[in-house]
Protein backbone atom coordinates (compact mmCIF):
# COMPACT_ATOMS: atom_id res chain seq x y z
CA UNK A 1 0.00 0.00 0.00
CA UNK A 2 1.34 3.57 -0.28
CA UNK A 3 0.58 4.99 2.91
CA UNK A 4 0.33 9.12 2.34
CA UNK A 5 0.17 11.46 5.26
CA UNK A 6 -1.42 15.14 5.17
CA UNK A 7 0.00 16.76 8.51
CA UNK A 8 -1.28 20.20 8.89
CA UNK A 9 0.70 23.46 10.95
CA UNK A 10 -1.66 24.72 13.03
CA UNK A 11 -1.59 28.81 12.34
CA UNK A 12 -4.56 30.64 13.47
CA UNK A 13 -7.25 31.90 10.94
CA UNK A 14 -6.36 33.01 7.34
CA UNK A 15 -5.70 36.93 8.48
CA UNK A 16 -3.30 35.84 11.19
CA UNK A 17 0.59 36.61 10.62
CA UNK A 18 1.85 33.27 11.28
CA UNK A 19 -1.00 31.74 8.93
CA UNK A 20 0.60 33.58 5.95
CA UNK A 21 3.81 32.05 6.54
CA UNK A 22 2.66 28.85 7.16
CA UNK A 23 2.89 25.61 4.97
CA UNK A 24 1.38 22.02 5.82
CA UNK A 25 2.93 19.04 4.60
CA UNK A 26 2.54 15.38 2.62
CA UNK A 27 4.56 12.90 4.08
CA UNK A 28 5.43 9.45 2.72
CA UNK A 29 5.09 6.83 5.23
CA UNK A 30 7.17 3.60 5.35
CA UNK A 31 8.29 0.90 7.99
CA UNK A 32 11.24 2.90 8.18
CA UNK A 33 9.57 6.28 8.81
CA UNK A 34 8.37 9.23 7.33
CA UNK A 35 9.53 11.01 4.24
CA UNK A 36 8.33 14.40 3.58
CA UNK A 37 7.25 14.66 -0.36
CA UNK A 38 5.64 18.37 -0.20
CA UNK A 39 4.82 21.38 1.63
CA UNK A 40 1.86 23.30 0.87
CA UNK A 41 2.06 27.15 1.78
CA UNK A 42 -1.42 28.01 3.61
CA UNK A 43 -2.20 31.12 1.16
CA UNK A 44 -2.52 29.41 -1.67
CA UNK A 45 -5.84 28.70 -3.00
CA UNK A 46 -4.55 26.38 -5.84
CA UNK A 47 -3.06 23.19 -5.98
CA UNK A 48 0.97 23.53 -7.24
CA UNK A 49 2.15 20.63 -9.43
CA UNK A 50 3.50 17.73 -8.12
CA UNK A 51 7.19 18.13 -6.60
CA UNK A 52 9.77 15.44 -8.18
CA UNK A 53 9.43 13.68 -4.70
CA UNK A 54 5.62 12.68 -4.96
CA UNK A 55 5.76 12.32 -8.91
CA UNK A 56 8.80 9.46 -7.74
CA UNK A 57 6.54 8.20 -4.95
CA UNK A 58 3.79 7.26 -7.03
CA UNK A 59 5.76 5.91 -10.24
CA UNK A 60 7.30 4.00 -7.95
CA UNK A 61 4.37 2.06 -6.23
CA UNK A 62 2.68 1.78 -9.79
CA UNK A 63 5.58 0.48 -11.24
CA UNK A 64 5.69 -2.09 -8.47
CA UNK A 65 2.31 -2.92 -8.62
CA UNK A 66 1.86 -3.01 -12.20
CA UNK A 67 -1.68 -1.90 -11.91
CA UNK A 68 -3.40 0.50 -13.50
CA UNK A 69 -5.62 1.09 -11.34
CA UNK A 70 -6.28 3.11 -7.68
CA UNK A 71 -8.46 3.36 -4.77
CA UNK A 72 -7.58 6.67 -2.12
CA UNK A 73 -9.16 5.76 0.88
CA UNK A 74 -10.00 8.94 2.92
CA UNK A 75 -11.10 8.50 6.90
CA UNK A 76 -13.22 10.44 8.93
CA UNK A 77 -12.89 12.87 12.06
CA UNK A 78 -11.15 12.43 15.25
CA UNK A 79 -8.57 10.47 13.14
CA UNK A 80 -5.44 11.57 13.04
CA UNK A 81 -3.54 13.22 15.29
CA UNK A 82 -0.77 15.99 14.48
CA UNK A 83 1.54 13.28 15.32
CA UNK A 84 0.39 9.75 13.60
CA UNK A 85 3.50 7.87 14.36
CA UNK A 86 2.43 8.86 18.60
CA UNK A 87 -1.45 7.99 17.80
CA UNK A 88 -2.91 5.65 20.07
CA UNK A 89 -4.21 2.34 17.95
CA UNK A 90 -7.60 3.79 17.04
CA UNK A 91 -5.94 7.31 16.13
CA UNK A 92 -3.94 6.30 13.52
CA UNK A 93 -5.96 4.52 10.04
CA UNK A 94 -2.71 2.71 9.21
CA UNK A 95 -3.20 0.16 11.93
CA UNK A 96 -7.32 0.16 11.46
CA UNK A 97 -8.91 1.02 8.64
CA UNK A 98 -5.91 1.47 6.10
CA UNK A 99 -4.32 -2.31 7.61
CA UNK A 100 -4.53 -5.48 6.52
CA UNK A 101 -6.93 -7.18 8.08
CA UNK A 102 -4.59 -9.98 8.95
CA UNK A 103 -2.35 -7.92 10.70
CA UNK A 104 -5.34 -6.69 12.76
CA UNK A 105 -6.38 -8.46 16.48
CA UNK A 106 -9.34 -10.21 15.70
CA UNK A 107 -11.94 -7.88 17.22
CA UNK A 108 -10.44 -5.15 14.64
CA UNK A 109 -10.28 -6.91 11.82
CA UNK A 110 -13.93 -6.22 10.59
CA UNK A 111 -13.00 -2.09 10.52
CA UNK A 112 -10.39 -3.00 7.77
CA UNK A 113 -11.51 -1.35 4.16
CA UNK A 114 -8.64 -3.19 2.14
CA UNK A 115 -10.99 -6.03 0.91
CA UNK A 116 -13.60 -3.44 -0.33
CA UNK A 117 -10.96 -2.00 -2.32
CA UNK A 118 -8.12 -4.95 -3.07
CA UNK A 119 -4.60 -4.54 -1.36
CA UNK A 120 -3.11 -4.15 -4.75
CA UNK A 121 -4.87 -1.23 -5.62
CA UNK A 122 -5.05 0.51 -1.86
CA UNK A 123 -3.73 3.75 -1.85
CA UNK A 124 -4.37 5.48 1.76
CA UNK A 125 -5.02 9.14 3.05
CA UNK A 126 -4.33 10.16 6.26
CA UNK A 127 -4.96 13.82 7.20
CA UNK A 128 -4.93 15.63 10.92
CA UNK A 129 -8.26 15.85 11.08
CA UNK A 130 -8.41 15.88 14.90
CA UNK A 131 -7.28 19.23 16.07
CA UNK A 132 -6.89 20.16 20.10
CA UNK A 133 -8.19 23.30 22.06
CA UNK A 134 -5.86 26.26 21.31
CA UNK A 135 -5.70 24.85 17.73
CA UNK A 136 -9.13 25.65 17.20
CA UNK A 137 -9.46 28.39 19.51
CA UNK A 138 -6.60 30.42 17.71
CA UNK A 139 -7.98 29.59 14.22
CA UNK A 140 -11.29 31.46 16.01
CA UNK A 141 -13.56 28.75 15.49
CA UNK A 142 -16.29 27.59 18.07
CA UNK A 143 -15.02 24.10 18.35
CA UNK A 144 -12.69 21.12 17.18
CA UNK A 145 -15.25 20.00 15.07
CA UNK A 146 -16.01 23.02 12.87
CA UNK A 147 -12.17 23.75 12.86
CA UNK A 148 -11.59 20.34 11.33
CA UNK A 149 -14.95 21.19 9.18
CA UNK A 150 -13.90 24.80 7.61
CA UNK A 151 -10.14 24.78 7.77
CA UNK A 152 -8.35 21.31 7.48
CA UNK A 153 -10.53 19.46 5.43
CA UNK A 154 -10.29 22.17 2.42
CA UNK A 155 -6.74 22.78 3.10
CA UNK A 156 -5.81 18.72 2.95
CA UNK A 157 -8.29 18.20 -0.21
CA UNK A 158 -4.86 20.40 -2.47
CA UNK A 159 -2.91 17.98 -1.24
CA UNK A 160 -5.02 14.80 -2.21
CA UNK A 161 -5.82 16.83 -5.39
CA UNK A 162 -2.36 17.03 -6.44
CA UNK A 163 -2.22 13.27 -5.55
CA UNK A 164 -5.04 12.46 -7.87
CA UNK A 165 -3.91 14.87 -10.72
CA UNK A 166 -0.03 12.83 -10.23
CA UNK A 167 -1.58 9.28 -11.13
CA UNK A 168 -4.21 10.41 -13.29
CA UNK A 169 -1.24 11.74 -15.86
CA UNK A 170 0.16 8.49 -15.68
CA UNK A 171 -2.40 6.90 -17.21
CA UNK A 172 -3.79 5.12 -13.77
CA UNK A 173 -7.64 4.84 -13.41
CA UNK A 174 -8.34 6.58 -9.66
CA UNK A 175 -11.16 6.05 -7.62
CA UNK A 176 -12.28 7.29 -4.10
CA UNK A 177 -13.64 5.40 -1.08
CA UNK A 178 -14.21 8.15 1.63
CA UNK A 179 -16.33 8.20 5.19
CA UNK A 180 -17.77 11.10 7.26
CA UNK A 181 -15.93 13.88 7.21
CA UNK A 182 -13.33 12.53 4.59
CA UNK A 183 -16.44 12.88 2.08
CA UNK A 184 -15.70 16.82 2.67
CA UNK A 185 -12.06 16.44 1.50
CA UNK A 186 -12.38 13.91 -1.39
CA UNK A 187 -15.61 16.52 -2.65
CA UNK A 188 -12.79 19.47 -1.90
CA UNK A 189 -10.40 17.66 -4.13
CA UNK A 190 -13.16 17.27 -6.79
CA UNK A 191 -13.69 20.49 -7.28
CA UNK A 192 -10.15 21.79 -7.02
CA UNK A 193 -9.51 19.12 -9.87
CA UNK A 194 -12.28 20.37 -12.00
CA UNK A 195 -10.22 23.55 -12.87
CA UNK A 196 -7.05 21.95 -13.69
CA UNK A 197 -6.08 20.29 -17.29
CA UNK A 198 -7.84 17.38 -17.64
CA UNK A 199 -9.33 16.57 -13.63
CA UNK A 200 -13.06 16.46 -14.67
CA UNK A 201 -12.24 12.85 -15.73
CA UNK A 202 -9.14 12.63 -12.87
CA UNK A 203 -11.57 10.45 -10.40
CA UNK A 204 -13.64 7.33 -12.51
CA UNK A 205 -15.73 6.55 -9.61
CA UNK A 206 -16.00 7.92 -5.31
CA UNK A 207 -18.08 5.88 -3.32
CA UNK A 208 -19.59 8.00 0.18
CA UNK A 209 -19.74 6.57 3.37
CA UNK A 210 -21.93 8.35 5.79
CA UNK A 211 -20.73 12.14 4.48
CA UNK A 212 -20.50 14.75 6.24
CA UNK A 213 -20.00 17.19 3.30
CA UNK A 214 -22.55 19.83 2.39
CA UNK A 215 -25.17 18.83 0.45
CA UNK A 216 -24.48 22.20 -1.72
CA UNK A 217 -21.25 21.82 -1.79
CA UNK A 218 -21.63 18.19 -3.40
CA UNK A 219 -24.50 19.24 -5.84
CA UNK A 220 -21.48 21.75 -7.43
CA UNK A 221 -18.57 19.63 -7.77
CA UNK A 222 -20.86 16.89 -9.43
CA UNK A 223 -22.08 19.65 -12.00
CA UNK A 224 -18.43 20.07 -12.82
CA UNK A 225 -16.78 16.82 -12.90
CA UNK A 226 -17.42 13.81 -14.55
CA UNK A 227 -17.11 11.15 -11.85
CA UNK A 228 -20.35 8.80 -11.03
CA UNK A 229 -20.93 9.28 -7.34
CA UNK A 230 -22.23 6.60 -5.09
CA UNK A 231 -23.37 8.31 -1.74
CA UNK A 232 -24.87 5.79 0.89
CA UNK A 233 -27.18 7.48 3.34
CA UNK A 234 -28.85 6.31 6.25
CA UNK A 235 -31.54 8.52 7.78
CA UNK A 236 -31.08 7.26 11.43
CA UNK A 237 -27.15 8.32 11.03
CA UNK A 238 -27.45 10.33 14.49
CA UNK A 239 -24.23 11.36 14.43
CA UNK A 240 -24.85 13.21 11.14
CA UNK A 241 -28.22 15.05 12.12
CA UNK A 242 -27.05 16.39 15.72
CA UNK A 243 -23.20 16.56 14.52
CA UNK A 244 -22.33 17.04 11.07
CA UNK A 245 -25.63 19.48 10.47
CA UNK A 246 -25.56 21.43 13.32
CA UNK A 247 -21.86 21.62 14.40
CA UNK A 248 -19.66 22.21 11.84
CA UNK A 249 -20.66 25.61 10.15
CA UNK A 250 -21.75 29.28 12.60
CA UNK A 251 -22.51 30.36 9.62
CA UNK A 252 -24.82 27.35 8.58
CA UNK A 253 -28.00 27.79 10.16
CA UNK A 254 -29.73 24.64 11.47
CA UNK A 255 -32.64 23.12 8.99
CA UNK A 256 -31.65 24.72 6.60
CA UNK A 257 -30.24 24.26 2.86
CA UNK A 258 -26.84 25.24 3.77
CA UNK A 259 -26.56 22.65 6.41
CA UNK A 260 -27.67 20.00 5.05
CA UNK A 261 -24.98 16.96 4.85
CA UNK A 262 -24.75 14.10 1.95
CA UNK A 263 -24.94 11.44 4.34
CA UNK A 264 -28.23 12.01 6.19
CA UNK A 265 -30.04 14.51 3.31
CA UNK A 266 -28.41 12.77 -0.21
CA UNK A 267 -28.12 15.44 -2.66
CA UNK A 268 -30.14 15.40 -5.50
CA UNK A 269 -30.53 13.28 -8.49
CA UNK A 270 -28.30 13.89 -11.23
CA UNK A 271 -26.40 12.21 -14.66
CA UNK A 272 -23.30 11.13 -12.21
CA UNK A 273 -24.62 11.18 -8.84
CA UNK A 274 -26.80 8.46 -7.07
CA UNK A 275 -28.30 8.43 -3.69
CA UNK A 276 -28.67 4.95 -1.94
CA UNK A 277 -30.44 4.78 1.53
CA UNK A 278 -29.53 1.69 3.49
CA UNK A 279 -32.20 2.64 5.74
CA UNK A 280 -35.38 2.67 4.03
CA UNK A 281 -38.70 2.80 6.62
CA UNK A 282 -41.70 2.82 4.70
CA UNK A 283 -42.69 -0.39 3.72
CA UNK A 284 -43.29 -0.10 0.08
CA UNK A 285 -40.26 1.61 -0.79
CA UNK A 286 -38.22 -0.87 1.75
CA UNK A 287 -39.45 -3.58 -0.02
CA UNK A 288 -38.51 -2.16 -3.65
CA UNK A 289 -35.23 -1.37 -2.17
CA UNK A 290 -34.07 -4.82 -0.96
CA UNK A 291 -35.81 -6.14 -4.01
CA UNK A 292 -33.92 -4.76 -6.51
CA UNK A 293 -30.61 -5.27 -4.92
CA UNK A 294 -31.58 -8.79 -4.07
CA UNK A 295 -31.60 -9.23 -7.87
CA UNK A 296 -28.73 -7.14 -8.77
CA UNK A 297 -26.26 -9.17 -6.96
CA UNK A 298 -27.87 -10.60 -3.40
CA UNK A 299 -26.70 -7.78 -1.61
CA UNK A 300 -28.07 -6.98 1.73
CA UNK A 301 -28.06 -3.68 2.56
CA UNK A 302 -28.32 -2.59 6.46
CA UNK A 303 -28.43 0.64 8.15
CA UNK A 304 -28.34 -1.30 11.33
CA UNK A 305 -25.31 -1.63 13.99
CA UNK A 306 -22.81 -3.86 13.88
CA UNK A 307 -19.32 -5.23 15.32
CA UNK A 308 -20.23 -3.01 18.66
CA UNK A 309 -20.14 0.24 16.87
CA UNK A 310 -22.83 3.00 15.98
CA UNK A 311 -24.65 3.38 12.90
CA UNK A 312 -22.26 6.31 11.65
CA UNK A 313 -20.03 3.21 11.17
CA UNK A 314 -22.53 0.63 10.10
CA UNK A 315 -21.82 1.45 6.07
CA UNK A 316 -18.73 -0.16 6.13
CA UNK A 317 -19.30 -2.86 8.92
CA UNK A 318 -22.22 -4.20 8.00
CA UNK A 319 -21.25 -7.11 5.50
CA UNK A 320 -23.91 -6.60 2.65
CA UNK A 321 -23.08 -2.82 2.86
CA UNK A 322 -19.48 -3.94 2.12
CA UNK A 323 -20.34 -6.51 -0.97
CA UNK A 324 -21.85 -3.35 -2.60
CA UNK A 325 -19.33 -0.89 -1.97
CA UNK A 326 -16.24 -3.38 -3.74
CA UNK A 327 -18.52 -4.24 -6.56
CA UNK A 328 -19.17 -0.26 -7.24
CA UNK A 329 -15.53 0.41 -7.12
CA UNK A 330 -14.63 -2.50 -8.70
CA UNK A 331 -17.36 -4.08 -11.51
CA UNK A 332 -16.89 -1.65 -14.76
CA UNK A 333 -20.86 -2.61 -15.42
CA UNK A 334 -21.35 -0.45 -12.05
CA UNK A 335 -21.68 2.68 -14.00
CA UNK A 336 -24.05 5.28 -12.70
CA UNK A 337 -25.75 5.28 -15.95
CA UNK A 338 -26.29 1.38 -16.55
CA UNK A 339 -27.52 1.23 -12.74
CA UNK A 340 -30.12 3.91 -13.90
CA UNK A 341 -31.59 2.33 -16.54
CA UNK A 342 -31.61 -1.03 -14.62
CA UNK A 343 -33.49 0.89 -12.64
CA UNK A 344 -31.92 0.99 -9.38
CA UNK A 345 -34.08 2.95 -6.56
CA UNK A 346 -32.21 5.85 -5.72
CA UNK A 347 -33.13 8.92 -3.54
CA UNK A 348 -33.53 9.53 -0.08
CA UNK A 349 -36.96 9.28 1.70
CA UNK A 350 -37.44 12.89 3.14
CA UNK A 351 -39.46 15.64 2.79
CA UNK A 352 -38.88 17.79 -0.91
CA UNK A 353 -35.58 15.59 -1.56
CA UNK A 354 -34.89 16.92 -4.87
CA UNK A 355 -34.97 20.39 -4.08
CA UNK A 356 -31.93 21.34 -3.29
CA UNK A 357 -30.91 24.77 -4.82
CA UNK A 358 -28.69 27.99 -4.02
CA UNK A 359 -24.78 28.44 -3.31
CA UNK A 360 -22.57 27.47 -1.18
CA UNK A 361 -21.74 30.42 1.50
CA UNK A 362 -18.60 31.62 1.16
CA UNK A 363 -15.96 30.47 3.43
CA UNK A 364 -15.17 33.19 6.66
CA UNK A 365 -11.23 33.85 6.21
CA UNK A 366 -11.11 36.17 9.38
CA UNK A 367 -11.28 35.88 12.50
CA UNK A 368 -13.09 38.63 13.33
CA UNK A 369 -16.33 37.12 10.86
CA UNK A 370 -15.75 33.74 12.37
CA UNK A 371 -16.57 34.89 16.31
CA UNK A 372 -19.43 37.15 15.06
CA UNK A 373 -20.92 34.08 13.27
CA UNK A 374 -20.65 31.90 16.39
CA UNK A 375 -21.92 34.45 18.59
CA UNK A 376 -24.80 34.91 17.22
Amino acid sequence: MLRFVWRATHAGAPDNDDYARAADRLLLRTDSGETELQVFPKPDAEPPPATPALTKAVQDFVAARGTGRVVIMVHGYSWGQADFERAEFDEDPYRTLFALPEALPEPYRVMSWVPMVGADNAVGFAWTSDPGLWDYARACWSNPYEYAVQDLAPLAARALAVIVATFAAMGVQVDVLAHSLGTRVAVQALTLLAGMAGGAVAVRRAVMMGGAEYSLEALAAARRVKTDTYNLVIRGDRVLKWGAAQLGGSHRPANTMLSRVIGYDGVRRLPNWIDFQLDHRDEDNAEIFRSWFDRLGGYRLSGAPAAGRGVHWAYYLNLGNRELIADLLAKPAFTADWLRQAGAPDGVGRFRYDQLNGRPPKPLMTCRSRRSAWAR
